[in-house]
């Protein structure tokens, strides 16, 4: 609800996908954004995502700002691994 039904952003949290993801996220490798999410997510309760629920975050995210995903469930061991789609 922080980010938008469509993660396009709202008052309360920047967008998360499209420019809004490449102009505060854009440049950060998958890991730094992991880690992001697992430590300051969600807002008024820091810290409280299990390492689970962070990595499905994140996973969700890289998706749909075109990162091309395993088959299998995505671990942290793979966050290093990951590349973008090219248009």
């Amino acid at each position: 609800m922080c980010h938008g039904d469509r993660l396009e952003g709202t008052p309360g949290g920047p967008a998360l996908s499209g420019e809004g993801f490449e102009a505060g996220f854009g440049t950060l490798p998958p890991r730094a954004l992991h880690d992001l999410i697992r430590d300051l997510m969600p807002e008024g309760a820091r810290g409280t995502l299990t390492p689970q629920e962070v990595l499905d975050v994140t996973a969700y995210l890289l998706a749909e700002n075109s990162f091309v995903l395993p088959q299998e469930a995505l671990g942290a061991a793979e966050l290093d691994q990951l590349l973008r789609r090219t248009p």
